[in-house]
């Protein structure tokens, strides 16, 4: 899908075209192989750099060939309820302006819907506000991820964790892991790009360039905490498991001490052989009253011994 964005400082939101003219910001979403052909020709474009975008393993870096520059970042998106990040491309030359990505970019979505004062005829401006957006996303999905992380810990407490939270936790660290590398690396190109342009172009723009690096900072920061947070959580229920299990097994030795005791005094005496006492009218109560007192008496012992 193709679409021509149009936007003067004085408009508040940016204008939906069905053609192309100069001065546009041309949106590539989920184009097909005949679509890609025709944007490359149209602008012509050095279409084996565009093709990357198809590439899921594509990493955030910047490429100049001819008049064109080309930047690859990656966006946050959810697929199916798990989150992962997509390539998406800048394409910045001959006074033209276009983003291409294999999938739906909320980023770009929420830029054009909401109030601003951007021009799709600033390209430098214009390509930094989809770039704030984008670390903004992740930051929003960095959030969501941290109030997951706070509600498994507050059921630690009750000890009502299950295997699907520690399933969740080894999805989530993967997550975590992909946002962190590819805002640093999403940072790295931000600045190769600054040093690559003219410092006067620099300070124009250098409000938003620091709140981008602001931004990004933050989140990777979060992301580090929530990932201390999963490890925190993970030692903390591997202790109170290991504290559980030591009570349940003395508990256990307990009742063996209470059953096995007394069975070996009713053994010798379930003997057909001639006992002590056994014509004694008080030798039952007698030894009912052994079989009480050993176990206790072990018990007590192994207490003070700090057995149990």
């Amino acid at each position: 899908m193709i679409t021509y964005y149009y936007k003067q400082p004085r408009d508040e939101t940016f204008v939906k075209k069905l053609t192309y003219s100069d001065g546009d910001w041309v949106y590539v979403e989920a184009p097909n192989k005949q679509e890609l052909s025709g944007v490359c020709e149209h602008f012509k474009l050095n279409q084996q750099i565009v093709l990357q975008v198809q590439d899921n393993n594509t990493v955030p870096h910047v490429e100049k060939v001819g008049e064109y520059g080309y930047v690859f970042v990656r966006f946050p998106l959810s697929i199916d309820g798990s989150l992962t990040t997509a390539p998406m491309l800048f394409v910045i030359g001959k006074g033209a302006f276009l983003t291409i990505s294999q999938y739906r970019v909320e980023s770009c979505q929420k830029l054009v819907t909401k109030v601003s004062d951007y021009s799709t005829a600033d390209h430098n401006e214009l390509g930094l506000a989809i770039f704030n957006e984008i670390i903004k996303q992740y930051g929003t999905y960095v959030n969501q991820i941290g109030s997951k992380i706070e509600g498994i810990r507050s059921r630690l407490k009750g000890q009502t964790i299950g295997n699907k939270d520690f399933v969740d936790f080894v999805l989530i660290e993967g997550v975590l892991n992909e946002f962190v590398t590819v805002m640093r690396s999403t940072s790295v190109t931000l600045r190769s790009m600054t040093r690559a342009v003219h410092r006067k172009t620099v300070d124009e723009y250098n409000d938003i360039i620091k709140e981008i690096i602001n931004n990004s900072q933050q989140s990777v920061d979060s992301c580090d905490l929530y990932a201390k947070s999963i490890v925190s959580i993970r030692d903390a229920y591997s202790t109170i498991n290991s504290n559980s299990l030591n009570q349940t097994m003395k508990f256990l030795t307990i009742a063996t001490l209470f059953v096995a005791l007394p069975n070996c005094i009713y053994g010798m005496y379930g003997m057909n052989v001639p006992l002590p006492m056994q014509d004694k009218p008080w030798a039952y109560p007698l030894l009912f009253v052994i079989s009480i007192l050993m176990p206790v008496g072990v018990m007590v012992w192994a207490k003070k011994q700090k057995l149990l």
